[in-house]
């Protein structure tokens, strides 16, 4: 069964997910939006390479194996760009831990709601096919960024009631901690077990 039309609006709504939050982790300075951010970029990384790997498998004389090819490929490069990033966004983060500043925290808990549905949302649609060997990365993932989004929702909700504002910068750094791990599992397996890597988020 193909998944192509299902991917390609995850991959959409997603993207503009991304986009809202990077741009507003920039103009709010929050390392947690940042960081839930770069998340749904993987996220978005990864439903490209799924559908491509979904066109691929459904050509004439193509075959799961063109697919693991593909994803190996774009698995690798990806997960070194996703690497630089986690990195980079763990750094800001221990900045705003050691140096906070006062956040919008309307905009922290705005942005960490919108997270928690878009990201729920996008993977309860490939909830019939999460087995699918195409499939399971994406819906892992953005099951992995609903959380990511509630740990920056949360982180708002602390900082507006305690004014903890430290709070944006300790969340950052898990998220990105996660990311870096994530990425690092993905690019692991790239190089060295490709034949796991589909099938790597749901072992």
């Amino acid at each position: 069964m193909r998944h192509t039309k299902v991917l390609a609006f995850d991959f959409i709504i997603n993207t503009l997910l991304t986009i809202i939050e990077l741009a507003a982790g920039v103009l709010s300075g929050s390392a947690a939006i940042l960081a839930d951010g770069s998340q749904n970029l993987t996220d978005s990384l990864v439903i490209t390479v799924a559908y491509v790997c979904e066109r691929i498998a459904t050509r004439p004389g193509n075959t799961k194996r063109s697919a693991r090819h593909v994803y190996r490929l774009a698995a690798g490069i990806n997960a070194t760009i996703l690497l630089i990033l986690a990195v980079l966004i763990a750094g800001l983060a221990i900045n705003r831990t050691l140096h906070p500043q006062i956040l919008n925290t309307l905009t922290v808990i705005a942005i960490g709601s919108l997270s928690i549905v878009i990201n729920f949302w996008a993977a309860g649609m490939l909830f019939a096919a999460r087995r699918d060997i195409t499939v399971a990365a994406p819906y892992v993932g953005l099951l992995f960024s609903g959380l990511s989004g509630i740990g920056v929702f949360l982180s708002g909700i602390i900082a507006r009631r305690f004014g903890i504002h430290q709070i944006d910068g300790i969340v950052g750094i898990v998220i990105a901690a996660l990311l870096f791990a994530r990425s690092s599992r993905m690019l692991r397996l790239a190089i060295w077990q490709p034949n796991k890597l589909l099938r790597s988020t749901i072992e």
